[in-house]
Order: C-alpha cells, then structure tokens, then sequence
C-alpha cells in the first residue's frame, strides 16, 4: 500500500505543471473561454482583430464560410440586395453567375513557391474574408507561420506578416498552442507530452489499487459521511467551485452529479448504502 501511495503522490506532483499548463494552453480552443479571450483582444483596438485560431465547432464553420464566399459572390449578393424591395424588377432567368477567375494562380504559385515559407501552404484567392489573394503558411509551429498579401495582377508580395507582427496576447497563446500540439520544440516537446499522459495513466492505476486495497467488502469505500469534516475538505470544495465557474461545462456536470446524489440515490437504498451515502 505504501509503493502504491508513494507512486501516486510523487507522479502526482512531477506532471501537475504539465497537466495545468496543458489545461491552460487548451482553453483559446473552448467555446466560453475563446469567446472571452476575443473580447479581450479587442480592447483598445479600433478594427476588428482576426485571431488565429478557431473557439468550437461554429467558429470553425463560419471562418470557412468567410475563406469560400468568392468576390465573385460577393458582388452578386450586393447587386441582389439592391434590387431587392424593388416591385416589378424583372429578373432574366437563366443567366450564369460569373466565374471565380482563377488564371492568376500561377503568378501567385511562382512568386511564393522561392519563398520555402513552412508546409503546409494555402494559396487563396479573394474571398469575405480577405479581398486579396493570400498565401498563408498553416505549419503546427505557429511562431513559424508567415501570412503573405498577392498582387492579383503580379503576383508580386504587397505585405508580409509574421508571427512577430501578432499582438503579444496572440504571440503568448501561439506559443502555448504549439506546445500543447507537440510542435515547439520537436521531439522533445512530444516526448514531454507523452511523459504527462503516461503520468496521467499512472496516477489513475495507483489509484484504483489503493482503492481497492482500502475499501470494505461489498461497498465503494467513500469516506464515512458520519466523520468529521476535514480542513481539507473545504479547500477542495473551494477549488471545485472555482473550477465550475472558470470551467462552465464542469460546473454543470458536477452540479447533475450533486443532484443526481441528492434527488435520486439517496433514495435508493442499495445504492446509498454502496455510495455511502446518507439516506433521506
């Protein structure tokens, strides 16, 4: 029981940074916490800051719709809004909308290809999102990346953006992005990745086992709720409530637990009498 204990606090205590650090890290990728991260960023900034990095599953939609709206698209839904509310507009049936022109993608191939940025490189051509063509390197290393502005005509660079140029709320959640992904500082950063979910691995297998070596034939072994309350047990409460706050979709899980125990188990007794649990 002692190796077991002893496994458990001392793996506990090596990978708890690298456990927090990748919980922190991963928070721009949440939905709550990237919206607010956005807010932020925008403070004190008269224009609309593009961040580089999507926050759930409809920031990710909208951002594609933004790259695959055409200019071409563009300019016909402009013309349809005017005329719209315009009594007896007859409209020709039949007629083809105008073709995204993509013969200048060759310039644009030719001027970016010398240029080695990182791979993968997207070439897009003027969209919703940006009026111009645009090459942009998409490599995991963010501090890596390279944005590129194309002359439509040329093909010639007209602007060049780098990692460097990004605000530094930007430049420190890229930082902590890459890290998270692996991507950083090569092996190393993967091998450090794979160390803390070994760790993580380990620390749920001591746990079982101590569990299982302490607890009372046929029941859980939850702590007699009849003991006293330990000081302990307050400030683990407190980080839990913190958590649920900072952490919305674990405050709402742990809030259909607490009710689950209260409304429904309790009132089962098999199962209080298994959970440990108070009876109603």
């Amino acid at each position: 029981r002692v190796f077991w204990r002893d496994i458990h606090a001392v793996t506990g205590l090596w990978i708890s940074f690298f456990v927090l650090f990748l919980l922190i890290s991963g928070l721009p990728w949440a939905k709550s916490w990237g919206g607010l991260l956005k807010e932020v960023r925008q403070i004190g900034v008269t224009q609309t800051v593009r961040q580089d990095w999507t926050t759930g599953r409809s920031s990710e939609l909208a951002d594609r719709k933004l790259m695959n709206t055409s200019a071409a698209d563009m300019a016909d839904n402009g013309e349809h809004a005017e005329h719209t509310g315009h009594a007896g507009h007859n409209h020709e049936g039949g007629m083809a909308k105008p073709k995204n022109d993509y013969s200048a993608l060759d310039h644009m191939i030719a001027t970016v290809q010398p240029l080695n940025l990182p791979p993968p490189v997207r070439i897009s051509p003027p969209s919703k999102k940006s009026p111009d063509w645009t090459a942009r390197s998409d490599v995991q290393n963010r501090p890596l990346r390279v944005n590129l502005t194309l002359d439509a005509d040329t093909g010639a660079v007209k602007s060049t953006k780098t990692f460097a140029d990004k605000p530094l709320l930007d430049r420190l959640i890229g930082y902590g992005i890459a890290i998270h992904e692996g991507q950083l500082f090569g092996w190393f950063n993967q091998a450090l990745g794979v160390f803390t979910a070994l760790g993580l691995l380990l620390m749920i297998v001591s746990s079982v086992v101590l569990w299982w070596r302490r607890r009372s034939p046929g029941t859980l072994g939850a702590p007699n709720p009849n003991q006293a309350v330990s000081k302990f047990a307050y400030g683990l409460i407190a980080i839990m409530v913190t958590l649920g706050v900072l952490l919305p979709f674990l405050g709402i899980t742990m809030i259909i637990v607490l009710l689950t125990e209260r409304l429904v188990l309790r009132r089962i007794p098999a199962a209080s009498n298994f959970l440990g649990l108070r009876a109603c």
